[in-house]
């Protein structure tokens, strides 16, 4: 036993010296992350229809298919999204997607005074997105809905026009997010929404990118496949040409119409100079036929959009002109869906004519010997019964015509999503099924929120796959 204590003792010693030691040192901070050759932020806004329909889930989604099948190419893949219903817990999120899956980098709060399309909140993710994932360059897509240049009653400073996203009926004004942008460079920025590939948008973004892909009039809810697509933004050289070509190709293999380009805006100062000149020796900017130009008309706009090829050349577009055009357009593709047109003349007689199909005043298409064209596909009804005869006289028709087994009668559904989204309650469920039988219902469909036990699906970060019903829910 006398040998116990200088044991003890030394033990004592040794492990007090080691305890001062771990206390004196602080726990050094984390290496920093080295950059990659490029970044890609996905800028998700979908607090709207677009995800009340579960389509930016799918877009999610097809990222990460195209992760897992090595598209990245060395490269960090970001989004920043805006899903609903924000009111009701989703919050927006930063999410990194690589080969190995999704991984949530970062919340964001659900301020009532901030939205997603707030300068404020763009800057903070732009700053997040140098910081969570750094690059030596990076590339940006504007994912949501917006409406170009069209309209403006109330100035550049009405944000529901000349706007890009919508947050809850928030949106910024093309002006406004060019100023929030300034001091930052882009290898490219693609437009996954309608309306933005026109010469006013691209003239405003310009200090931004050289590279730029966008649609010049309405794009399918669906955007782009980005399983097909993703790689093109990764590659050395950023090929918007090539993810534009794609899409364009999805939509038109289903029948679907779709008008997408590509833009080198390199070349924007020489066009706007051949532009100014053009303008300098037009003796009129109304000129003979301008009433014949094709108008792109978006329901509840102010104004039109018209083809800017198409009225320079009224205007007396020179070889300068059209060959500068040619090199800020790299690439661009319509489909024949894209050209048709509807219109009524009336004359002095009490007769109406009335026109449709393709434009035969403004696409012009030459054909090879043996060469076939096929025109639009075009279905017409008529009803004295206002719009409500029009709409079944479609049905009737869709029924008849297009729908598999449409002569079956089909059974009265009640869907409880946009009623309660996640906040599922077994008495307001069995609620809903007494109302929608009591007014004939036949099927009621209890949506998102029922399971996940363990981590429960109270908004859409959690529990996607664990079908195991949540006991205190149910």
């Amino acid at each position: 036993m006398k040998h116990l204590f200088p044991l003890i003792f030394l033990f004592l010693i040794l492990t007090t010296a080691c305890g001062d030691k771990a206390k004196d040192e602080p726990t050094p901070p984390p290496a920093p992350q080295q950059p990659v050759s490029r970044t890609v932020l996905v800028y998700m806004v979908a607090d709207n229809t677009l995800g009340n329909s579960g389509l930016d889930a799918s877009d999610i989604r097809e990222m990460t298919e195209a992760a897992a099948n090595g598209k990245l190419n060395g490269g960090r893949l970001l989004v920043y999204r805006n899903f609903p219903p924000t009111q009701l817990g989703n919050t927006p999120y930063m999410l990194e997607i690589t080969a190995e899956g999704q991984k949530i980098v970062k919340d964001y709060p659900d301020e009532p005074s901030i939205y997603s399309v707030d300068p404020q909140r763009i800057t903070e993710v732009m700053a997040d997105m140098k910081e969570l994932a750094p690059a030596e360059e990076y590339g940006l897509i504007l994912w949501s809905h917006a409406n170009g240049w069209l309209g403006s009653p109330g100035g550049k400073y009405d944000d529901r026009y000349r706007a890009f996203g919508d947050d809850r009926g928030h949106h910024i004004t093309l002006p406004t997010l060019a100023s929030t942008l300034q001091g930052e460079k882009f290898s490219f920025i693609y437009f996954d929404c309608c309306l933005m590939g026109n010469i006013e948008t691209i003239y405003e973004l310009r200090g931004l990118t050289s590279l730029m892909g966008a649609a010049p009039t309405e794009l399918g809810v669906e955007g782009m496949p980005y399983d097909e697509t993703l790689g093109y933004f990764f590659m050395s050289e950023p090929d918007i040409a090539g993810a534009a070509r794609t899409t364009w190709e999805w939509y038109s293999s289903r029948g679907r119409e779709c008008q997408l380009a590509a833009y080198d805006l390199t070349a924007l100062p020489r066009f706007v100079d051949a532009t100014r000149n053009v303008l300098a020796k037009a003796p009129n900017r109304y000129p003979d036929g301008i009433s014949n130009l094709q108008p792109y008309v978006k329901p509840g706009e102010y104004c039109h959009s018209y083809d800017m090829a198409d009225y320079y050349e009224l205007l007396g577009a020179d070889p300068e002109w059209r060959d500068a055009l040619g090199q800020l357009v790299t690439w661009k593709a319509a489909t024949p869906e894209g050209i048709g047109f509807l219109r009524i003349d009336t004359d002095h007689s009490s007769y109406h004519h009335f026109f449709a199909g393709i434009n035969d005043e403004n696409s012009e298409y030459h054909l090879a010997p043996g060469e076939q064209f096929v025109t639009p596909v075009l279905a017409l009804t008529y009803s004295e019964e206002g719009t409500g005869g029009a709409s079944r006289n479609f049905h009737r028709w869709g029924r008849a015509h297009r729908m598999a087994h449409g002569d079956r009668e089909r059974k009265i559904l009640l869907n409880s999503w946009a009623l309660v989204y996640f906040a599922i309650k077994e008495k307001e469920m069995a609620q809903m099924m007494s109302d929608i039988a009591a007014l004939g219902g036949e099927l009621f469909v209890m949506d998102d929120g029922w399971f996940g036990p363990v981590y429960r699906r109270d908004n859409d970060k959690a529990a996607l796959g664990d079908w195991t019903v949540d006991t205190r829910k149910l």
